[in-house]
């Protein structure tokens, strides 16, 4: 399967078959966003709290990526909960294990995304949003950096622009060289 990580996302979106990918590049496009905000979170209060109302993270990303099997109080209230602030703050809720697509569509995520590319705790080693989607990445995949950050929104927003903007490059590069 080959990326199309050199179209825009509106070509994406209108290239492709499946309906979550077509959405997916849709809100990316309105919402001027190819950030992934991935979380371990839990509990559900804790959960929701980081797209809305406590740190107002949900308007910023295209995708919420989640680990269900780590809530330990998942129920029906996190699910409805997920679907409200889905539509409320216009993006995807993903389970950690159902980010591929099946058919031509393919879309590649990249995880270890922090503005700071310096490694973590644990030895993980980060790449910049820049760097990420300079390597074809369409969507980049951010967690603690932000969500952990003394000032997650001001995080999210620079990560945001930076993958934003790196896009930009890459498409109008790709325009240039048609």
């Amino acid at each position: 399967m080959a990326s199309r990580s050199s179209l825009s996302y509106t070509a994406h979106a209108q290239k492709s078959s499946n309906s979550i990918v077509k959405q997916l590049f849709e809100i990316a496009e309105t919402k001027k966003t190819n950030v992934t905000l991935s979380v371990n979170m839990r509990n559900t209060k804790d959960l929701l709290a980081l797209a809305d109302p406590q740190t107002k993270l949900g308007p910023y990303i295209a995708v919420f990526r989640i680990h269900i099997d780590l809530i330990s109080d998942s129920s029906e209230a996190t699910v409805e909960g997920q679907k409200q602030l889905s539509v409320k703050h216009k993006f995807l809720f993903f389970e950690d294990r159902n980010m591929a697509t099946e058919d031509e569509d393919f879309v590649l995520f990249t995880t270890g995304v922090d503005r700071s590319s310096k490694g973590g705790k644990f030895g993980q080693q980060y790449q910049t949003p820049t760097s990420a989607i300079e390597r074809g990445a369409d969507f980049i995949i951010a967690g603690r950096g932000i969500y952990a950050a003394e000032d997650p929104v001001a995080a999210m927003k620079l990560c945001q622009e930076e993958g934003w903007e790196a896009y930009l490059k890459r498409v109008e590069k790709q325009e240039k060289d048609s």
